[in-house]
């Protein structure tokens, strides 16, 4: 069975949720390893979805290693149904998982991480949107995001 890529998005919801089960000092003094990663976990959730729709609407589209995100983000540019505002917020999204993961010099607060992840969770309900659609078209059986997603968890 392939990796689920939906499982990305509850690390990142894990992350960023409190859990009475782990003392809160596991986590360091700062919890600043947790929100930043929530954070750049929230935009892989989503990246990854897109992957699946680009190699789905364009077959043979060669992702390289190299630059990968920068060939996601010109990719969206002739993808069918991305709008201007879906991929504003998904370049926000990015920079914020940049910012996370490069700028030490900053200081997270949990906001940053749930921020990240509602924005990320209305990126993939657009994606299941034009994962249905494109299922419907093409004839195919790979399960969107939203049909492996279980309820939010508490914050």
């Amino acid at each position: 069975m392939p990796f689920d890529v939906s499982d990305v998005f509850l690390v990142a919801e894990c992350l960023s949720c409190d859990h009475d089960e782990i003392p809160l000092d596991y986590w360091g003094k700062t919890h600043q390893g947790r929100w930043r990663s929530a954070v750049s976990r929230a935009y892989y959730s989503v990246f990854l979805e897109l992957k699946k729709i680009v190699r789905t609407e364009r077959p043979g589209f060669r992702i390289p290693k190299e630059g990968v995100h920068e060939t996601m983000r010109d990719a969206l540019d002739a993808t069918r149904g991305v709008t201007e505002g879906f991929r504003g917020a998904f370049l926000t999204l990015r920079r914020k998982r940049e910012d996370a993961d490069y700028n030490l010099d900053q200081m997270y607060a949990v906001e940053a991480a749930t921020d990240a992840i509602d924005s990320a969770e209305i990126l993939l309900d657009q994606i299941d949107l034009w994962s249905l659609e494109l299922r419907s078209e093409f004839g195919l059986t790979y399960q969107t995001t939203a049909a492996n997603r279980p309820p939010r968890l508490r914050r």
